[in-house]
């Protein structure tokens, strides 16, 4: 489930209080054509975080899971190099995207007390979430 739909479930037991979760779950599973219910202990931690959904713009409820950078300076890094090219005019491929990626990670492993850092693996779907995130 996306965020949006989480919002809309949590909108959905708002509308209607006296609807249960069971019956909250059939609804969501035919709204979001799932190949199931959600199961209950989903659809209660859902509708509790009903606030935290409710705030959230719409890039973010587009998400289904936030995860973690692994490695801030990295991505920081890239953005910062990324931005010169754009700056010259340089188009930028995802290979010339991994091959710097790669360049950058191993000099942040060189540094003192980040030899055990490990690499991203700088597939496609790593750079694609790369570009999505920034």
């Amino acid at each position: 489930l996306t965020n949006n739909q989480r919002k809309a479930i949590c909108q959905m037991r708002i509308d209607n209080p006296e609807m249960t979760l069971a019956a909250l779950g059939v609804w969501a599973q035919k709204e979001y054509n799932l190949f199931r219910a959600p199961a209950m202990g989903t659809l209660s931690r859902i509708v509790h975080k009903n606030e935290i959904y409710s705030s959230m713009n719409d890039l973010e409820l587009q998400v289904q899971r936030k995860r973690a950078v692994l490695c801030p300076e990295l991505e920081d890094a890239l953005l910062e190099w990324i931005r010169e090219c754009q700056e010259r005019e340089i188009h930028i491929s995802y290979r010339m995207i991994t091959k710097k990626g790669f360049e950058l990670g191993t000099h942040i492993r060189s540094m003192p007390g980040r030899e055990a850092f490990a690499l991203p693996s700088f597939s496609n779907g790593w750079v694609s979430g790369f570009t999505k995130r920034n």
